[in-house]
């Protein structure tokens, strides 16, 4: 977690950093113009803390407030679906060393707030399913949740497949609530649009929202065995005693069978390294063009096949469990809730970020599911490796994202001002931060009106562009240490290329 008291922008957290820093400092609202979801409680919230201590280190420090709800919140769920108090707690850790969601909340990004908000949402209405107990506590949380994402329709949608589902006609009261849960939800989405909020972003989102795809659609479906399997690894060991212990028949066998074919087609079907967070180039997606070194080339292979096996035992040990499982309209609505929130991957783009929304409402599940094993001194100590190996792989590959990024936004600075005059391109955070956001401070970008966003793409044909090499690079730029040292370098065209101190 970095730390310092330094403007490093980190993915996408420089388009809500900034927003939140002029509001903190008298600017009125505004969304970045590039945003896709408003996350205008986070913008809020980060504008309160800028206004105590003005860096982005107490915004990051806002979102691992939110990151640890989210794991206890994984830990209550667990626990009112039945599963024990020992699993309850694996599933919460297994959520915090998730290298996935470890990586997005050591920033200013908007997944740990909304999946908070997800998880006391999907709490709160499965209570009201199984026990009939109408908290007023979902409708603000409704609200909130809509503003911050407009993933949040599918929590009011999944109520109403639950409350259908009971079997017998749903009482006034239980109507009313539910319309009033449509209301709260239906004021968080309009919000942006009545107040003039709203992004040519998300203009372009909703225009392009029933226009699902088959090349989406095949790496949403690869991603799943992969990430669930990997976020199970905690429970490996109890899944695989819950699959296979005594004499499983041959439907199990073939159910296994069919899951781990399935599992080692989608290894097929996508290679995983398109910008997404956990790749073998690292944590965090590499916004520079060039070769990486690997952080993570050694040991990923592995960890996908152990995935697969350990998604294959979850799916042979919820067979075997199938009579045994609580399967209710309340259980049903949460995993009609958990596949809402896969449902925008489809119109946009897959990348494993994006899964946390589906993967924190299953975990409770593989939590349940794990728990018909009694727990032994071997599950306990499965459980412990298994975490401290995952939280040893995020702390490698978050100190080299730290790294190059900082090697990246040193040399753009120095880059800035020797040449301020020369068009230049560092990437997707350092363009965002020191190109397009003066130009948004000073109410001249518009933002842009279709799928290419000018942050990524930059200027065309820029004089001074950088680029990631190895660390014996000859080309000017700076170095950076790491597991796998690199190098950040300049690449200049036109004869222009700015006299910047070489490390």
């Amino acid at each position: 977690f970095d730390v310092a008291a330094r403007t490093l922008p980190l993915n996408d957290d420089w388009v809500y950093a900034e927003p939140a820093r002029r509001l903190a400092t008298g600017h009125g609202l505004h969304l970045f113009p590039e945003v896709a979801v408003p996350a205008i409680p986070q913008v809020v919230l980060g504008a309160a803390a800028w206004a105590i201590h003005p860096s982005p280190t107490l915004l990051r420090l806002e979102t691992l407030v939110f990151a640890a709800l989210a794991v206890g919140l994984v830990a209550v769920l667990s626990s009112v679906l039945g599963a024990g108090p020992f699993w309850s707690a694996v599933a919460a850790a297994g959520l915090a060393v998730f290298p996935v969601f470890a990586g997005v909340s050591a920033s200013f990004m908007t997944e740990p707030m909304y999946l908070a908000l997800l998880l006391g949402a999907a709490i709160l209405g499965y209570a009201w399913l199984r026990e009939g107990r109408r908290s007023p506590w979902l409708l603000p949380l409704l609200l909130v949740a809509a503003l911050d994402r407009q993933h949040a329709l599918g929590i009011p949608a999944a109520l109403t497949g639950g409350l259908l589902l009971q079997g017998r006609r749903p009482p006034r009261r239980d109507l009313l609530f539910l319309g009033a849960c449509w209301l709260a939800t239906a004021a968080g989405l309009v919000f942006p649009l009545v107040t003039h909020l709203a992004t040519p972003r998300m203009a372009f989102r909703v225009s392009t929202a029933g226009h699902s795809s088959l090349q989406l659609l095949l790496p949403a479906f690869a991603y799943t065995p992969r990430l669930l399997g990997l976020l199970s690894a905690p429970f490996g060991f109890a899944l695989a005693r819950a699959s296979w212990s005594g004499r499983p028949g041959r439907d199990v066998m073939l159910v296994s069978l069919a899951a781990g074919g399935l599992g080692l087609v989608s290894l097929l079907v996508a290679d995983g390294t398109r910008g997404t967070y956990l790749t073998v180039a690292g944590i965090g997606p590499v916004s520079l063009p060039g070769n990486k070194p690997e952080v993570l080339g050694w040991i990923l292979p592995g960890l996908k096949l152990v995935s697969i096996a350990v998604f294959t035992a979850l799916v042979s040990a919820a067979y075997r469990r199938r009579r045994d499982l609580p399967v209710t309209p309340a259980l049903v609505f949460l995993l009609v809730l958990a596949l809402t929130q896969a449902a925008p991957m489809l119109t946009f783009s897959v990348y494993d970020r994006y899964y946390l929304p589906v993967l924190v409402l299953l975990l409770p599940v593989v939590a349940l599911v794990a728990s018909a094993a009694v727990p032994r001194r071997a599950d306990a100590a499965w459980s412990a490796v298994v975490l401290v190996l995952l939280g040893g792989l995020f702390v490698a590959g978050e100190q080299d994202y730290l790294a190059w990024q900082g090697a990246r936004d040193a040399l753009a600075r120095e880059i800035v001002a020797a040449a301020p005059s020369a068009t230049f391109f560092g990437g997707y955070e350092t363009y965002g931060t020191y190109s397009l956001g003066p130009l948004f401070e000073a109410g001249r970008y518009a933002g842009p009106t279709g799928p290419d966003l000018p942050s990524f793409v930059g200027p065309p044909n820029p004089d001074i562009a950088l680029a990631i090499a190895g660390r014996g690079d000859p080309r000017p730029g700076r170095n950076y240490s790491s597991l796998a040292p690199g190098r950040i370098v300049l690449v200049c065209r036109h004869g222009l290329c700015p006299l910047v101190p070489s490390q």
